[in-house]
């Protein structure tokens, strides 16, 4: 298991540059290039065209992860369970903490709680339900804290995820299932037509339909099927064609992020450079290590953190800012807003993740246990 962990640290890193692309694209605002929306200049080409990949990189991390940590589940209902109340703690604590914070950082503080339509927002946010918006498609509308949105899908993973780890070894094909179902089957039946743009024709007056027909989610499915690659016995056993592999994925993905080609969310929009990268480094560290710099594995250990905490960051600064007179704009600001983010996150994965998300999951865990083990007990004595 040591050196399992060892030989994938590069999925680490990926996660630290993920979420530092998704920083970077919204601290770009703030440079004179962005904000008047010349795509000629090099802010524009490194900062903001191509630097939405994060999202997709992480959704394909996702469906790796869950593969590999449940690789040896039993698939009963109590380690069913556990996944479930791991998933929630890790997310939950850290989501609505930082949710109410960016309601103080963003949105006007106690004032925003005057507008009913706000506390919907807010509940649906805090319940990992889209907000209703049909036109902004594969967002569905904004939520309090905006990148939000992704998490409803990350649960939605979670959720059919889990309930196939009940189904033991047929679980890749009840999953597999499921993801033809509702992104193939679903949507043809419905309207006539299959798409795998995030932007559907489609539109279910039921609405969380269309969180689980949107063709993002196939970007989930497609870290399961790399992470099964993983598991299996596929390598490529020179080390010089694993080279030449990784090299070339790699040679690819920084074209589509340089020329931001088809640089949008979706399995054949940025998935055609990701999936093949995270593939070729998954085969390749079979047989190679991959090394890691240190500073995308720490930024990787703290990435859920900066995913959520830079956008309050934004909005804090924001505010400062415009105090003491300060215009919150240009190259200047785009470094302090990254910089204070990273620093803001290394706090937040130490006091909400590491200490208030894990210590709400050990006590539901034992809780759990505990009177999970007494109906074990019951149901023996009867």
């Amino acid at each position: 298991m040591q050196n399992e962990k060892r030989n994938i640290e590069f999925i680490q890193a990926l996660r630290g540059i993920a979420a530092l692309a998704v920083v970077l694209r919204h601290a770009a605002e703030f440079i004179p290039g962005i904000i008047v929306y010349d795509t000629k200049a090099i802010s524009w080409m490194l900062f903001w065209g191509g630097a939405g990949f994060g999202v997709d990189l992480f959704f394909i991390i996702s469906g790796f992860i869950m593969v590999c940590t449940t690789w040896s589940g039993d698939g009963s209902i109590r380690y069913t369970i556990e996944f479930y109340i791991k998933r929630f703690t890790r997310i939950f604590p850290v989501y609505t903490t930082l949710t109410l914070i960016s309601i103080f950082t963003l949105h006007g503080g106690m004032a925003f709680f005057d507008s009913g339509s706000n506390v919907n927002s807010l509940f649906k946010a805090l319940l990992f339900l889209p907000q209703g918006d049909i036109s902004a498609k594969p967002v569905y509308g904004v939520a309090p804290l905006f990148v939000g949105w992704t998490l409803n899908y990350e649960m939605y993973f979670y959720l059919i995820f889990g309930a196939s780890l009940l189904l033991g070894r047929a679980r890749w094909i009840a999953l597999a299932t499921v993801a033809v179902m509702t992104l193939v089957v679903l949507p043809y039946l419905t309207t006539g037509s299959v798409t795998a743009s995030v932007y559907p024709d489609y539109a279910y007056s039921f609405f969380y339909l269309n969180i689980i027909s949107n063709p993002i989610i196939w970007l989930f499915i497609a870290g399961v099927g790399i992470a099964l690659i993983y598991k299996s016995k596929v390598r490529v056993e020179s080390q010089f064609w694993c080279l030449i592999l990784v090299s070339t994925a790699t040679a690819f993905t920084i074209y589509q992020y340089l020329s931001w080609y088809r640089a949008d969310h979706g399995i054949f929009m940025w998935g055609i450079s990701l999936v093949p990268l995270v593939l070729s480094l998954a085969i390749a560290s079979k047989t190679i290590r991959i090394p890691a710099p240190h500073v995308f594995t720490y930024l990787g250990d703290i990435s859920f953190s900066l995913y959520l905490v830079h956008l309050p960051v934004k909005g804090a600064l924001d505010i400062v800012f415009r105090y003491i007179g300060a215009v919150p704009e240009g190259a200047p600001f785009f470094v302090l807003m990254v910089l204070m983010s990273i620093i803001a996150a290394a706090i937040s994965h130490r006091y909400l993740e590491q200490s208030l998300a894990n210590w709400l999951k050990s006590k539901i865990l034992t809780e759990f246990q505990h009177r999970f083990g007494k109906i074990g007990q019951d149901v023996l004595m009867k």
